[in-house]
């Protein structure tokens, strides 16, 4: 029997009705607090390949690309196919974009497009890094919950509506990456971060914002999704988590079954290391 995976949200105090909603929120690119993601480079082979592929091809491949990855996007697939258009003078249009500085506003400007449509959930491979708890969980007064992957999304899989991919495993380098548009891959735009932030160990799930099961805040801007309720594997409180929000949670975890309730806690060493004790009240 394989063990169970967890991955860990990092919340603040003020987000305290996660659990009671059954509800957590994805984020659109464009707010994320790290403004060089979701800027990939375009490949450089793709002029030279370009050159080689005629109008048959590139439709084609963009079809592939549409089956594979469209339903984020589309309702109808079909439809999108039906009415793409790819002509010589087509890619001689996007052979110049590419190879000019266009192709940066290009990206700018997909970043910007597929923000409308499309949120991420990022969640952490890890429950006790102190700079995560430092910084999203506002000084270790929020709060962590530990959910199952495997049971994450059993309740969206039963109403059939899976506009929902993941986890990614976020990818860290110095380096930007490439995308392509004979071969698209996700993991370029949604997947992938400066080598400094590695310690997060992040893992992404990407879902559109259109199938969000509540719309709230100013505007319409904040999309929350339903996570099955047996997917709750742990809940821990900070160092300063406020008495009065942990009894909240307390009272919210009342209707979830087989939750740990943990504490994270200062170890009795020479380090500055922290670690998760069980909690005792």
């Amino acid at each position: 029997m394989k063990p169970t995976k967890i991955l860990y949200k990092y919340i603040s105090k003020e987000r305290d009705t996660i659990l009671e909603k059954q509800m957590i929120r994805f984020t659109p690119p464009t707010e994320f607090n790290d403004p060089l993601e979701f800027l990939p480079e375009v490949d450089e082979n793709d002029i030279d390949r370009l050159n080689r592929t005629t109008p048959d091809d590139l439709y084609k491949i963009f079809n592939k690309q549409l089956e594979k990855y469209g339903s984020l996007l589309f309702d109808n697939i079909e439809d999108i196919k039906s009415n793409i258009l790819i002509s010589t003078a087509r890619i001689e249009e996007l052979r110049d974009i590419l190879n000019s500085k266009s192709k940066l506003s290009l990206i700018a400007s997909l970043r910007k497009q597929i923000s409308q449509h499309l949120g991420v959930l990022a969640l952490s491979e890890v429950p006790d890094h102190p700079l995560l708890w430092a910084h999203y969980t506002e000084n270790y007064q929020g709060y962590v919950i530990g959910f199952d992957i495997e049971k994450l999304w059993t309740a969206r899989e039963k109403t059939n509506t899976p506009n929902l991919l993941g986890p990614f495993q976020v990818q860290y380098s110095e380096k930007k990456p490439k995308t392509s548009i004979f071969d698209y891959e996700p993991t370029a735009w949604f997947a992938a971060k400066q080598n400094i932030w590695s310690y997060e160990k992040e893992q992404r799930y990407v879902a559109r914002l259109d199938s969000a099961d509540e719309i709230c805040g100013n505007n319409g801007t904040i999309h929350l999704l339903r996570f099955s309720k047996d997917s709750v594997a742990e809940v821990i409180f900070g160092l300063n988590t406020p008495r009065d929000v942990k009894v909240k949670i307390k009272k919210q975890l009342e209707k979830y079954s087989n939750v740990k309730e943990e504490n994270i806690v200062m170890l009795e060493d020479s380090t500055f290391h922290i670690g998760i004790r069980k909690a005792t009240g």
